[in-house]
């Protein structure tokens, strides 16, 4: 299985890691974000609308 990834930080020199996402070849998706209030990782959906 194929996983791609990608990732979103602060900046160069902080690197905290703000957001992550992952799709498959078969387009299974998944996208967390780093929510900086509660430093608790929120999943959300990786696209608005997706088309069939």
């Amino acid at each position: 299985m194929h996983v791609f990834l990608t990732t979103a930080f602060t900046d160069l020199h902080a690197r905290d890691l703000l957001s992550i996402g992952l799709v498959t070849l078969d387009g299974r998706e998944f996208y967390a974000e780093l929510d900086p209030s509660t430093e608790a990782w929120q999943a959300r959906r990786a696209s608005a609308s997706r088309s069939s």
